[in-house]
């Protein structure tokens, strides 16, 4: 299966905190993927056909990987430095794309912006194509993040060789924008 590829969406976090995650299915087509850090519940909504995986932090839509992280903030603040959704946002892609260049072989490119939800919350989307020979499936990994309160929340999702990068994009800015946190699990399909 396709969502064996995510190796890389994997090794790129910091201080990744130690979730637990399940689907809540509220009727033929929508879902939430309920994910659990400490005692908050974050919910992102989903569409179509959705299946597990065997890593706890990734599932598959229809044809397409998603994985999600959970990090502290406070990683991405400078001391002395701007605290802002923003700036955290642009350490956070800043360390990202160091540990990529030292990574990967140069020429590399990490590309990103950053910009605001229809909810009103900034995301940064960043890319980058894998060198070539990297993957014989995949061509590159997107990646959306927000801050939630003290955490920075991010989606990420592989190229693979037959997908639309734009389509890639658009699923997961669709899908962050729609990220909360719920206090009644019971109540998730209520929304």
């Amino acid at each position: 299966m396709k969502s064996i590829i995510i190796y890389l969406l994997s090794a790129l976090t910091l201080s990744l905190k130690s979730n637990a995650q399940s689907i809540i299915k509220c009727d033929n087509n929508t879902s939430y993927w309920l994910i659990t850090d400490n005692s908050i519940n974050y919910t992102v909504k989903l569409y179509g056909d959705i299946a597990k995986s065997k890593m706890p932090d990734i599932i598959n839509i229809e044809d397409k990987a998603l994985q999600y992280i959970v990090l502290d903030k406070i990683h991405f603040i400078e001391k002395n430095g701007d605290s802002n959704d923003t700036s955290i946002l642009s350490n956070y892609i800043a360390g990202e794309t160091k540990y990529l260049l030292n990574k990967f072989p140069k020429p590399f490119d990490v590309e990103m912006q950053i910009s605001t939800l229809p909810s009103g919350r900034h995301f940064l989307l960043w890319w980058y194509k894998l060198p070539e020979g990297s993957s014989k499936e995949v061509i590159a990994q997107i990646f959306v993040n927000v801050i939630i309160g003290d955490i920075l929340f991010g989606l990420g999702s592989p190229q693979f060789i037959d997908d639309d990068i734009k389509l890639i994009k658009d699923f997961l800015i669709d899908t962050i924008d729609s990220l909360s946190i719920v206090k009644n699990k019971n109540s998730i399909c209520d929304k």
